[in-house]
C-alpha cells in the first residue's frame, strides 16, 4: 500500500466482511504520506498493519508474504474490491485443483463504461499474451494466490531490483521449478483502469517492464516475444482506452464530451 487512502477502506472493507473465510489480513505499508497508515490502524484493528521501509512492491511483497502463516497466501492490490465469496472460493480451489501451486482470479473494471469488453481484454492479457512469451499462465498481481510451501521455493531466487514486473517474475520461477499455475473466474475481485488514464509515456514505461523482466532473467527470446504485445497495447491505449475512460464518469454512469479528471488520476509505477 502507498498513499491510497482514499480507495484502500474499500478493499479492507470487503476482506473484512469474509473474515470467517480468512485466517489473517496483513496490510503492507510502503512509506505513504497520506494517512493511509494511519486509516487502517484505527478502522481496521484486528488487521496485521506492517511498514516495509524499502521502497518498491518487492520488497512490501516479499515482507507481507513472508509474514503470513496459512498454508495458501493469496494477494490484493489496494485498489480493488474484494467479490463476494471470493476467500471461500479461492479455499475451494486449491482443495479442488491440489497439483496447481499457484492461481489468479478473474478482474472485473467498475470504472468502465463497458465492463464486459474491459473483462475480456484483461482475461486474454492477463493469459493468453503471457502463454505466448512465458509459455504458460502468469499470475496477476492484483488477484492472486499460492501454497506457501511455493512461495518458500521461490522467495530466494526472485529479482530483488527495481523496473521489474513483479508478479511475472514470480510466474517465471514457479514455472522453472515445475510448479502450475491455475485460473479460476470464481475467484473475482473488482479493480480500476486507471493506468489506462496515465500519459502513454507513463503507460509504455510500466509496459516495457514486461520484456525488461524476462531480460533481468536471462530469457531473451521471451523478452522478444512479449514486444509485439507491448506494442498494441500502447497503440490500444493511446487510440481507444485512453479517450475512453478519461471521459467515463464511473458516478454517473456516462460519457462526457471532454475529459473528466479525478484525484490520483495517474497510477504511479511498482
Amino acid at each position: 500500500m502507498y498513499n491510497e487512502r482514499d480507495i484502500v477502506e474499500q478493499c479492507l472493507t470487503s476482506l473484512y466482511e469474509q473474515c470467517q473465510d480468512i485466517d489473517e489480513v496483513i496490510v503492507v505499508d510502503n512509506n505513504s504520506t497520506d494517512g493511509s497508515y494511519e486509516l487502517v490502524r484505527d478502522a481496521f484493528p484486528t488487521f496485521r498493519l506492517v511498514r516495509e521501509p524499502r521502497q518498491g512492491v518487492v520488497h512490501a511483497r516479499t515482507t507481507g508474504m513472508n509474514l503470513a502463516k496459512s498454508d495458501i497466501i493469496g494477494r490484493v492490490d489496494a485498489d480493488v474490491h474484494i467479490g463476494k465469496g471470493w476467500a471461500r472460493a479461492l479455499r475451494q480451489y486449491f482443495v479442488d485443483n491440489p497439483k496447481i501451486s499457484a492461481m489468479s482470479g478473474l478482474v472485473e473494471y467498475h470504472d468502465v463504461p463497458f465492463p464486459a469488453i474491459a473483462r475480456e481484454i484483461s482475461k486474454f492479457a492477463a493469459n493468453k499474451m503471457n502463454i505466448i512469451s512465458l509459455g504458460s499462465l502468469s499470475l496477476f498481481g492484483c488477484n492472486m494466490a499460492l501454497r506457501r510451501t511455493s512461495w518458500q521455493v521461490i522467495c530466494p531466487h526472485l529479482l530483488k531490483a527495481a523496473g521489474i514486473m513483479e508478479d511475472l517474475d514470480m510466474s517465471i520461477h514457479l514455472k522453472e521449478k515445475g510448479l502450475n499455475i491455475g485460473f479460476s473466474p470464481k475467484v473475482i475481485v473488482y479493480g480500476t483502469v486507471r493506468r489506462f488514464r496515465n500519459s502513454p509515456l507513463s503507460f509504455y514505461q510500466y509496459m516495457r517492464l514486461i520484456p525488461n523482466t524476462y531480460v533481468a532473467n536471462r530469457r531473451y527470446l521471451s523478452a522478444l516475444a512479449a514486444w509485439p504485445g507491448v506494442i498494441i497495447s500502447c497503440i490500444f491505449q493511446v487510440l481507444l482506452a485512453r479517450p475512453v475512460v478519461i471521459r467515463y464518469d464511473s458516478t454517473a454512469n456516462k460519457l462526457r464530451l471532454r475529459p473528466y479528471y479525478r484525484k490520483n488520476n495517474n497510477r504511479v509505477l511498482p
